[in-house]
């Protein structure tokens, strides 16, 4: 009898996990001129990790673009879910010269809340090499007016 109720308990505790993926991402969008904690430096405490559809290839993504507005280049932050197969890019960063053009980089990982480290160190130095460079350039347009 006593091995029957075990094996009864058993098979409730089995049944009782879920046999999704269960992947966590920070999901975010906004320009660092508009700090809200998406940006660098992130802050967890300010964005909320949401839950990844069930997939086998879902993975946690971060990219940082770089647009014009006016005269002048804001960088984009965005975090959130993505499937692997739709991005096409393997677990890692990607830089500029490999993706669409603004995207400075693009970077996956497949733990839980993993998009929310600095992973992104060597896209920052292209991000403020492109922000310097336009900011010279602005600078000799005005200096020649």
């Amino acid at each position: 009898m006593a091995e029957l109720q075990h094996l009864v308990v058993g098979v409730i505790l089995l049944a009782s996990f879920s046999t999704g993926y269960g992947l966590r991402c920070y999901e975010c969008k906004e320009s660092a001129s508009k700090y809200g904690g998406c940006a660098e430096p992130f802050k967890s405490t300010k964005i909320p990790a949401k839950d990844c559809p069930d997939s086998p290839d879902q993975a946690c993504f971060k990219r940082v673009t770089v647009h014009s507005e006016g005269q002048h280049s804001v960088a984009m932050y965005e975090r959130g879910c993505v499937s692997q197969n739709a991005l096409n890019i393997p677990v890692g960063c990607v830089a500029k010269d490999q993706l669409t053009l603004g995207t400075l980089a693009t970077c996956l990982c497949s733990t839980a809340e993993c998009n929310s480290a600095e992973s992104v160190t060597s896209a920052h130095f292209v991000m403020l090499g492109l922000l310097a460079l336009s900011f010279i350039k602005q600078g000799a347009v005005l200096v020649r007016l």
